[in-house]
């Protein structure tokens, strides 16, 4: 059982999450966003923001792409709805869908997909059926912007990785116990992903010309085409 089906979703508390205890978390989704756009065909691309979470993501993509046509799809209805407004008082336009990406429909509709900071929560003989369903909503010639949890082979970098990582929530008011709270919490609903692991589910996927884009810390962002 995932942590999101122990407890509703706090649209708040994962506000409050992901910009207290992910550093460069803005810097993230503009560089997801001008990755997106450099891929795109035209300035009104098809663009999916699979697993949109409050909405953070789909500003950067307007701002990137003002022509685009966005659609957002998130499992949480309270996820959708903060984003929803988000975009509202933004003036972005999205076509949203509750659900995963099976409420998607299953046909190479999309010129881009984005899946920012998802791919962790999805156990490892899951990665390959999703990316592979990824790629099936994909245009020919199309392309996936991932970003997710990494992890290092390296004891010592995996180390600096994670005091860097409480160092940026304790300096954002998180308090030592909350951290340790949240990362039992997450154990066993969180599986980092190392490079060499994504490479290989992605090529399993069909997915071609593999680049790494860049690492924020321990957040690997990744092209793929298909």
């Amino acid at each position: 059982m995932t942590a999101s089906e122990r407890a509703p979703f706090d649209p708040h508390h994962y506000e409050r999450l992901s910009t207290g205890t992910v550093p460069g978390y803005a810097a993230l989704q503009e560089i997801v966003a001008l990755a997106a756009a450099a891929e795109a065909p035209s300035s009104s691309a098809a663009v999916l923001d699979l697993g949109c979470g409050t909405g953070a993501g789909l500003v950067a993509l307007a701002r990137a792409l003002p022509d685009a046509q966005l659609t957002a799809c998130d499992p949480a209805p309270s996820m959708i709805a903060t984003a929803r407004a988000r975009c509202e008082a933004a003036g972005v336009t999205t076509h949203f869908i509750v659900g995963d990406l099976s409420a998607v429909a299953a046909d190479p509709q999309f010129d881009v997909v984005v899946c920012t900071l998802v791919l962790h929560f999805v156990p490892p003989d899951e990665r390959g059926p999703l990316l592979a369903a990824i790629r099936a909503r994909l245009r020919p010639g199309g392309s996936l912007v991932v970003s997710a949890l990494g992890r290092s082979a390296e004891p010592t970098v995996q180390a600096a990785w994670t005091k860097l990582r409480r160092h940026y929530a304790l300096s954002n008011g998180f308090a030592p116990a909350e951290l340790v709270a949240r990362e039992e919490q997450m154990r066993g609903d969180v599986f980092p992903i190392a490079p060499d692991e994504l490479s290989a589910a992605l090529r399993g996927a069909g997915f071609t010309s593999i680049t790494p884009l860049c690492q924020l810390l321990a957040v690997h962002s990744w092209l793929a085409r298909s």
